[in-house]
């Protein structure tokens, strides 16, 4: 038997917990996640400013636009050999805004690749 920090209840905890601390009970392991939210931020303060937001979220950015990059130059490759008409800069525009609406997590889904294709290889195998 433990107590709970939180409620101070005597409860049997689940045998996969090492060091249980907190009754099961919604609440409780409510405060308890918050509990480790907080002692984490204060373990890694550094990793909390506004620079290092700016910096992942650049590092986001530039994944999507090479994923972006890769895929409309195989449609612009794909277009030329098969000598379709499409508006291109217009396809590019709109393709653009979904794929950054979309975003880097939805994207990994469906694209397994952490190397973003080499359109240069397209071209060759295509030609």
């Amino acid at each position: 038997m433990h107590a709970c920090e939180f409620c101070h209840i005597q409860f049997t905890p689940r045998n996969q917990v090492k060091n249980p601390r907190a009754c099961l009970t919604e609440k409780c392991q409510t405060l308890r996640q918050r509990d480790n939210e907080k002692s984490w931020k204060q373990k890694h303060l550094d990793q909390y400013d506004k620079e290092y937001h700016e910096i992942q979220r650049d590092k986001r950015d530039k994944e999507i636009e090479d994923i972006l990059n890769s895929i409309l130059k195989c449609i612009e490759v794909g277009v030329k050999f098969l000598g379709q008409k499409i508006e291109y800069e217009n396809f590019k525009a709109y393709f653009t805004t979904f794929i950054f609406n979309l975003g880097i997590r939805q994207i990994n889904k469906f694209w397994n690749s952490k190397e973003p294709l080499n359109s240069n290889d397209v071209e060759e195998k295509i030609t």
